[in-house]
């Protein structure tokens, strides 16, 4: 192994505060992880549709359009499909569905969950993860 491949490996890291329930350790969780980090649908194209969530990944973000910093969330399906979200809403469903269910998704196990949106006073909408 080169040292470049060994520095890039090492330092590849989630940050604090952010999750990953993804496998670092093994070949098929690194696959897994690069999938979702560099190709996924917008989990937009999902609402109310019963997803089986097999890992969550979230990541520092930026919003294209004004530049705050965001939450990037990756919602993996045991399909292997990834949505993707900047939701804050979605970030703190997600922070609950780790902490209660994040143990649980791995080895084929998954949670089903799906996306609703609900219509704010303001005139925003709020997505959230709730169990399906």
């Amino acid at each position: 192994m080169s040292e470049t491949t060994e520095i890039v490996t090492n330092d590849f890291n989630i940050s604090e505060g952010f999750i990953c329930t993804l496998d670092r350790t093994s070949t098929e969780g690194k696959v897994a992880i690069a999938k979702a980090l560099n190709g996924s649908e917008p989990l937009k194209d999902h609402m109310n549709e019963v997803l089986h969530l097999a890992g969550v990944i979230t990541t520092p973000g930026v919003r294209a359009q004004s530049g705050a910093n965001c939450t990037n969330n990756y919602l993996v399906l045991d399909d292997g499909t990834v949505l993707f979200s900047q939701s804050d809403g979605v970030t703190r469903s997600l922070k609950v569905i780790a902490a209660l269910w994040g143990g649980d998704l791995h080895d084929g196990k998954t949670v089903d969950v799906k996306c609703i949106s609900q219509n704010l006073t303001n005139g925003n909408t709020l997505k959230t993860i709730i169990p399906a």
